[in-house]
């Protein structure tokens, strides 16, 4: 039987303390047990210089390999390209933090004719866990979630220390969102049928840089579990971009109510016969909804595209306002649509009003998501 190759893909940033250190670690280990190797430090571009230091090692050791990236860059990006490039026929993901246990790596890529897919988890018996009891929370809920929504029995689906073989990536490399959460959730949540083990590890303390959780890890977490479960039928960013509505509907309901008991402005619309022109206060209240969306879409939703600068966000308000107001008149079209069609069918029932309106709602949502992608950010797919 023809030896394996294995290659390890490291993804970086501001890693400069510590990928001399985990490089050395891992050359020994691998080279103590007689398994050949690459090692693929996938670094984006660090302000700190990791790539330098990678660089210098690489000219020592040409089994150390820099891939310096300027573009798309993110930790699913970083591991991707690293498994393209990859010569191995099997594959590792591992943190440079020096908190994943690089001992059992020999044991996970020993198991690889047993199994698919090894994982190296924090929670196994037996297990040490350096995470602070804040964190091991927000872990614990994570890690829940992902079990339940997902329909897993993983003790840890959100391990960023895995072994694979290549041909599981190959068969799942066009499937995966590379702004996705983490890339071994968005594994176990389209490959079904796989063979999986894990194998436990105590997960140390990080000694040297800085953690890379921030506060919107969370919510983007919890919409890449909605879209995997609903598979191709729903994006992660459309999911996003509901949240953001959702938000909208009640920044826009504060607006209207501040404005009726604080600043006590009156709903004072004109009616006639068919059409009533909503009071300042509903206009308000829209245009803050319309502000905060912009706002969150910006910054969250469309970040890899995100509008900079003082009188680009004015004009980008502007245009998104226009998107939004024509989204409306969708809204209120395909709601008297639908009504008029559900009466004609049915006889009438008040609860109608409500399914008409979530049918109109929909559409406007989809109408302005689809126009905020693919002119107002111009996201590629």
């Amino acid at each position: 039987m023809k030896e394996e190759y294995f290659s390890l893909i490291v993804p970086t940033y501001n890693e400069y303390e510590n990928i001399e250190e985990l490089i050395s670690i891992v050359g020994n280990i691998l080279n103590s047990n007689n398994i050949k190797y690459e090692i693929l430090i996938c670094d984006d571009n660090s302000p700190d210089k990791t790539w330098e230091k990678v660089s210098e090692i690489s000219k020592k050791d040409p089994r150390v390999k820099l891939i310096r990236r300027f573009r798309n860059k993110g930790l699913i990006p970083a591991v991707l390209e690293g498994m393209e490039r990859s010569e191995g026929s099997i594959l590792g993901v591992m943190d440079a933090d020096l908190q994943h246990d690089v001992s059992i790596l020999p044991r996970m890529i020993a198991l690889i004719n047993q199994y698919d897919l090894i994982i190296a988890s924090r929670y196994l018996e037996n297990t040490v866990n350096s995470l602070s009891i804040f964190r091991k929370f927000l872990s614990k809920m994570g890690i829940y979630l992902a079990n339940i929504i997902l329909g897993l029995k993983i003790t840890d689906p959100l391990s960023g220390y895995f072994v694979l073989r290549k041909s599981i990536f190959l068969e799942l490399s066009h499937l995966i969102n590379a702004k996705g959460f983490k890339i071994l959730l968005q594994i176990l949540g389209r490959k079904k049928n796989i063979q999986i083990i894990e194998v436990p590890y105590s997960f140390g303390k990080r000694l040297k840089g800085e953690t890379k959780l921030t506060g919107e890890v969370a919510i983007d977490f919890l919409a890449e579990l909605i879209s995997l479960r609903l598979r191709r039928y729903i994006s992660s960013r459309f999911i996003r971009y509901s949240i953001i509505g959702l938000s909208g509907i009640l920044i826009n309901l504060m607006g209207q109510l501040v404005c009726n008991t604080i600043l006590d402005i009156r709903e004072n619309s004109l009616k006639n016969n068919e059409y009533s022109i909503p009071g300042i206060s509903v206009i308000i209240g829209f245009i803050l909804s319309v502000l905060s969306n912009f706002y969150w879409n910006n910054l969250w939703t469309f970040k890899e595209k995100k509008i900079e600068g003082i009188f680009k966000n004015i004009q980008g308000f502007f245009r998104y306002l226009f998107i939004t107001l024509i989204g409306f008149l969708i809204q209120i079209s395909v709601w008297r649509f639908s009504l008029e069609g559900l009466i004609s069918m049915f006889s009438y029932y008040s609860y109608f009003l409500y399914l008409a309106n979530i049918i109109g709602i929909f559409c406007a949502t989809t109408w302005n998501y689809y126009i905020s992608k693919n002119f107002m950010w111009k996201i590629e797919s």
